[in-house]
């Protein structure tokens, strides 16, 4: 997993780490003003990765430049807490988040990972879609 989002950008980092948090809160059935918003933003990201995958086309705007030393923490610290919640996942997630890691650095090369990678993200979709229109909980 590691060589899967060590090489991520910032932003990929910071938005693979909130589809995680995503996919726990939609598992936990955890309802709240947080969990829509980081839905919101996951389901973005998710629609983004799909219309790059379908048009070839994953050039990523510029990150804004930020003092060295506090941008190389954030990254450390983020890839660290990535790295520990994935170990609590079970194999099929860390499959597909190992997958999405290669497809964010462009590693994905035969039409069978496409496909795969393109199910995953609409999986992912459709979870989030099937959460939003659930019952709220009690």
């Amino acid at each position: 997993m590691h060589n899967a989002i060590s090489f991520l950008s910032e932003k990929d980092v910071y938005k693979f780490s909130l589809l995680i948090e995503a996919l726990e809160r939609i598992s936990k059935n955890h309802s709240s003003r947080i969990t829509t918003k980081i839905l919101n933003e996951v389901e973005k990201y998710l629609n983004r990765c799909l219309t790059d995958l379908n048009t070839d086309d994953s050039e990523y705007l510029e990150e804004e430049p930020v003092e060295w030393l506090q941008k190389s923490y954030k990254w450390l610290q983020r890839r660290f807490d990535i790295h520990t919640k994935i170990n609590s996942l079970n194999l099929n997630r860390k499959k597909e988040l190992l997958a999405l890691g290669y497809f964010l650095q462009g590693e994905l090369s035969t039409q069978e990972e496409f496909e795969y990678i393109r199910k995953v993200l609409r999986s992912y979709l459709t979870r989030i879609e099937q959460f939003r229109n659930s019952p709220p909980s009690e």
